[in-house]
């Protein structure tokens, strides 16, 4: 999920709110026994920065999960604002706002019986009324969605915007309403693009969550229904990620291979054959799963994924290109500076730069 603004603003505020929890800690003094409440106190902390650790890896179910313990360990130590600002900013990009605002509330009253420190008061103030705008754009964000749904019913339009209702759902951290928009999207309109792109969506929900079986069947959906669409190519680009683990790469790479033979010169195709170049280096052979991937701009050319494939390959060439003609390897470097231009589109400078150096090369060679 993507922080708005108005977040970015409060993530800056948990920097505040952190920095002056740290000063109101006083270091004990050094002892030859260290206290069972040191030690706890010592485990609190290093859950405290697992939590945050969490946040800003977005990984805002185990920052809430690890700064409430925190909570739980040590109530109404006025040391845990640290792990509250935490738990409060999760719950917000979860979308549990209610729990976030009365979580805040609660810190604010807490920092005024214990201190008048009018910059944590400040901060809270902002955090709030940042909650309730958040919460104000999402129910406005559905309602519209679903007004727009009632107003076309059975059309791909409304299709669409019940797809941006789980969309919606997503982007404000609520998971299972999101799933069940989603599923609602593909029973209700099985033959739509929308459909296409609440299976993607819902396929990557699952993922996440390690429900394997059903994310696969999602995927091979997506597949065999629209192999040439970019849903199907991005379905590839999720199936290969299993490959990350070691043990799934032969099941990986024997589903690619599928993918390519049963559906050749499609979306779905250029993603496994890169996706397999992919797996190759996952598995030592760099060299190999490079020229693999390379070869998807010219096997696969009206491919979305061999314009982005074509651009990489085309600025690592060159580069090469340039050291080689340096080098006096002109044979060479005219070979690389030809693929380079079959590779770049006609406006591309590497395309005029690579037509340059042909110019050059070429009497270069001859002269050799």
């Amino acid at each position: 999920m993507t922080c708005t603004p108005r977040l970015r603003a409060v993530a800056v505020g948990l920097a505040l709110t952190c920095s002056l929890v740290a000063a109101t800690r006083v270091p004990a003094a050094p002892a030859a026994e260290p206290e069972a409440g040191a030690l706890a106190a010592t485990e609190d902390e290093a859950i405290l920065a697992q939590a945050q650790r969490a946040f800003i890896a977005r990984d805002y179910a185990s920052a809430r999960e690890l700064a409430t313990r925190v909570i739980g360990n040590w109530p109404g130590d006025p040391t845990l604002q640290t792990a509250a600002s935490v738990l409060v900013l999760s719950e917000v990009e979860l979308g549990d706002f209610d729990a976030a605002a009365e979580r805040a509330t609660a810190l604010k009253t807490q920092i005024s019986a214990q201190r008048a420190d009018s910059a944590a008061i400040e901060y809270l103030d902002g955090l709030l009324k940042a909650i309730q705008a958040r919460k104000a754009d999402y129910e406005s964000a559905i309602e519209t969605y679903r007004e727009t749904a009632a107003r076309y019913p059975d059309t791909v339009v409304a299709a669409s915007a019940e797809c941006r209702v789980g969309a919606t759902h997503l982007l404000y951290g609520r998971r299972k309403e999101a799933e069940a928009a989603f599923r609602q999207v593909i029973r209700r309109y099985p033959e739509s693009e929308p459909s296409l792109e609440a299976r993607l969506k819902l396929a990557g929900l699952l993922q996440q969550h390690g429900e394997h079986g059903e994310t696969e069947r999602l995927l091979a959906g997506i597949v065999g229904s629209a192999p040439d669409t970019a849903w199907a190519g991005q379905a590839v680009a999720r199936m290969r990620l299993a490959a990350v683990d070691e043990t799934n790469r032969p099941q990986v790479q024997a589903r690619l291979e599928a993918i390519i033979a049963a559906h050749p010169d499609t979306e779905a195709a250029a993603q496994a054959a890169y996706g397999l170049g992919e797996v190759l280096m996952m598995s030592g052979n760099v060299k190999e799963g490079i020229a693999l991937r390379s070869k998807v701009a010219l096997d696969y050319p009206n491919t979305i994924i061999a314009g982005s494939v074509a651009r990489r390959t085309a600025a690592s060439l060159f580069a090469e290109t340039r050291r080689m003609a340096d080098e006096g390897e002109a044979a060479t470097a005219l070979a690389l500076a030809r693929k380079v231009a079959t590779l770049s589109r006609e406006d591309s400078p590497y395309r005029k730069f690579a037509e340059h150096l042909i110019g050059a090369l070429q009497s270069r060679v001859f002269e050799e």
